[in-house]
C-alpha cells in the first residue's frame, strides 16, 4: 500500500514537473525553424509575438517562410545573417512598425507582398543579385522614401509599389524590360522618374494617381510619352502618325477617340497595351508593324478597323499574322492560321463550343486571357518544332475540361494563373522555362503531379492552400 501510494507521489512529482517545465519554456516566444527554414515566429505564454520590437534571425537560416511575422505589430528593427537567400510571400506582410531592414546581399529573391502594407519603412536597398520585382512587394508602403534598385533588374510586378505615397523619385535601371499593371498607382508624390531604355513592355495604369502623370506634358503631336512610350493621345485628329521611336503603346492610350480614322505606327514597335485603340469608332486604317511581339485585351473592340476584317472558316480574324478576334461560329475544332505570331489577348473568351484548338509552330505568344473561361476546351496541340515563348496571365484559366497539355520545349516564361482552375493531373513543365509564375498553376482540383526542370528547384514551390501535389524535378 505505501509502495503504491509512493508510485503516485513519484507520477505527480514527475506531472508537475513536466508542467513547470512546459510552462518554463513556453514563457518567451519560440522561432520555429525546419532545416534553413525560418517557419515563424509563435508566440509564448507571457510574451506575445505582437509585443516583439527587435529580432534577429539566426545564422544558417536561408529562407524566410510565408507569413513568417505575420502579426509582429509591434516589430521595429530586423536584423538578416548573410545566409538569407530568399523572403517568401508576405513574410512581413502588415509589420506596420517595421522601420529599419538591411536586405543581405545574399538575398536573390523577394516574393509577392512580402512588405504589403509595411506603413512605417522609410528606406530600403535591394541587393544586387535580385533580377524581378514581385506583385504587391512593397505596396501600401505609405512612409517609404528611398529605394535604391539593383542594376540587373528586368522586372517591376503588378501593384509592387502601389499607394508609395512617400516616394518622390525612382530611379530606375535601363535593365528594365517590363513594368506591369498599377505597378506605381497612387503614388501621389512620385513626380521624377526616368523611363528605361530597354523596356519593352508596360502594363495597365502604372502612373494612375502620380505626380509625374498630372505633370506630363503634352507635345506637338498629341502624345505624352514616358521615354520611347506614348502613354496617352490628347488630340481630335483625323490623321496620326506615330514618333519612329515608339517601342510601347499603352493600354487605353487612344480608347473612345471617336474622330481618329488613320493611324501609322512606326517600325519597331513592341508592344500594344489593353484596349488601346478601343472604341475609336472611326478608326478604319491602321498597320500592324511586324516589330510587335505583345497584343493586350480587345485593342479594336468597337473599331471600323476590326468590323472589316475578313473572317476565316474557323471564324477567326487575323491582322499581319496577329489573331485578333474570334467569332463565335458553332464550331468546336479551331485550327489557327499558320504564320500567326501572336495570339492576342482575350480572343477566345467564353468560346464555349470549342472542344480543340491547333496551334502552329510560328506562334511565338499566347497573350492574356486568350483561351479564358473556354469550359469545353479538351486538347490543345501544338505543332512540332513550335517557337512559343510566353504563355502570359490567365491565358488558359478556367479551362476546366483540359484535361493534359503537352507545352513546347521552347517555352521560356508562364505568368501567374496562365492555367488556373484547369483540369489535368499532370503537366510537365519544359526544360527551358526560365520564369514560371507560383500561382501559374492554382485551384486545379484535380491536379496529382507537377514536373519541373531543376532549374526550377528552390525558385518555385507550391502555394495554394489546395491539397499539394506531387512536386518532382527532373
Amino acid at each position: 500500500m505505501v509502495e503504491m501510494k509512493n508510485k503516485h507521489i513519484i507520477f505527480g512529482l514527475i506531472c508537475v514537473c513536466f508542467v513547470l517545465y512546459f510552462i518554463i519554456t513556453n514563457l518567451k516566444c519560440k522561432t520555429i525553424i525546419k532545416g534553413d527554414i525560418l517557419v515563424k515566429i509563435q508566440s509564448g505564454i507571457i510574451e506575445k509575438k505582437e509585443d516583439i520590437a527587435e529580432f534577429n534571425v539566426p545564422e544558417g537560416v536561408t529562407i524566410i517562410d510565408n507569413y513568417a511575422f505575420g502579426e509582429c505589430w509591434n516589430l521595429r528593427v530586423i536584423n538578416l545573417p548573410d545566409t538569407v537567400k530568399i523572403i517568401r510571400e508576405k513574410a512581413f506582410c502588415n509589420c506596420i512598425s517595421l522601420e529599419e531592414i538591411i536586405l543581405p546581399n545574399s538575398l536573390e529573391r523577394i516574393e509577392n507582398g512580402a512588405f504589403l502594407n509595411c506603413k512605417s519603412l522609410k528606406n530600403i536597398k535591394l541587393p544586387e543579385k535580385m533580377i524581378i520585382i514581385e506583385g504587391n512587394t512593397f505596396s501600401g508602403c505609405t512612409l517609404l522614401e528611398n529605394i535604391d534598385l539593383p542594376q540587373k533588374l528586368t522586372e517591376i510586378k503588378t501593384s509592387a509599389f502601389e499607394d508609395c505615397k512617400s516616394l518622390r523619385k525612382l530611379v530606375l535601371p535601363n535593365s528594365i524590360k517590363s513594368i506591369e499593371n498599377w505597378a506605381f498607382k497612387n503614388c501621389s508624390s512620385l513626380e521624377e522618374i526616368k523611363a528605361p531604355e530597354n523596356i519593352r513592355s508596360i502594363g495597365e495604369d502604372i502612373f494612375e494617381g502620380t505626380a509625374f502623370l498630372t505633370q506630363a506634358q503634352t507635345e506637338e503631336d498629341g502624345g505624352i510619352y514616358w521615354g520611347r512610350i506614348l502613354l496617352k493621345y490628347t488630340l481630335l485628329k483625323e490623321s496620326v502618325k506615330i514618333k519612329k521611336f515608339t517601342k510601347v503603346i499603352a493600354a487605353n492610350a487612344f480608347r473612345e477617340n471617336k474622330t481618329i480614322k488613320n493611324i501609322e505606327l512606326p517600325e519597331g514597335l513592341l508592344e500594344i497595351g489593353n484596349t488601346a485603340f478601343a472604341y475609336c469608332e472611326s478608326l478604319e486604317d491602321i498597320n500592324l508593324p511586324t516589330s510587335i511581339e505583345k497584343v493586350g485585351l480587345d485593342i479594336f473592340e468597337g473599331t471600323k478597323y476590326l468590323k472589316k476584317l475578313q473572317v476565316d472558316e474557323y471564324g477567326c480574324k487575323y491582322s499581319e499574322n496577329i489573331l485578333l478576334e474570334y467569332k463565335t461560329k458553332g464550331i468546336d475544332k479551331i485550327k489557327i492560321r499558320e504564320n500567326t505570331r501572336i495570339i492576342a489577348g482575350n480572343v477566345f473568351y467564353k468560346a464555349e463550343d470549342i472542344k480543340e484548338v491547333y496551334i502552329p509552330e510560328s506562334v511565338n505568344c499566347i497573350c492574356t486571357q486568350a483561351f479564358i473561361d473556354c469550359n469545353n476546351l479538351e486538347k490543345v496541340e501544338f505543332e512540332e518544332g513550335s517557337k512559343l515563348e510566353t504563355i502570359e496571365s490567365y491565358a488558359f484559366s478556367s479551362c476546366n475540361s483540359l484535361k493534359s497539355i503537352s507545352l513546347p520545349i521552347n517555352l521560356k516564361s508562364v505568368s501567374q494563373f496562365a492555367f488556373w482552375w484547369c483540369g489535368f493531373e499532370t503537366i510537365r513543365i519544359p526544360e527551358n522555362v526560365e520564369y514560371l509564375d507560383l500561382w501559374a498553376i492554382a485551384d486545379c482540383l484535380y491536379l496529382k503531379r507537377i514536373e519541373l526542370p531543376k532549374s526550377l528547384e528552390g525558385k518555385y514551390y507550391w502555394i495554394s492552400d489546395r491539397p499539394k501535389p506531387e512536386i518532382a524535378f527532373y
